[in-house]
């Protein structure tokens, strides 16, 4: 299956609430792309829906060091650091989403 297929159907299993089969899938699509930016944002966000704020930080990390100026990925890292008990490296993704 071609890297779009996968990360579509990753998708569709995300918005049908199957976290942990679409973190999976995202985990897939980063195995033949580990630069992709929408599988590492897709990725830290579902991770985020099930808690897992400390993968979900790190997943997104890798996200904003490829795309610094990327506003979703600071976003939902400033919301995992913020649910990990990180304000102030939050505060700044958070400052930076909004530059």
């Amino acid at each position: 299956m071609k890297v779009p297929a996968l990360l579509q159907k990753a998708s569709e299993l995300e918005s049908r609430g199957q976290l942990t089969e679409a973190i999976a899938g995202y985990q897939k699509v980063l195995a033949h792309e580990p630069s992709n930016i929408d599988a590492l944002l897709l990725l830290g966000r579902a991770q985020l829906q099930q808690g897992q704020f400390e993968a979900s930080a790190k997943a997104l990390r890798r996200a904003v060091t490829l795309r610094p100026q990327h506003g979703p990925a600071q976003l939902l890292l400033g919301v995992a650091l913020s649910s990990d008990n990180q304000p102030q490296e939050a505060l700044s993704c958070f400052e930076r989403a909004l530059a």
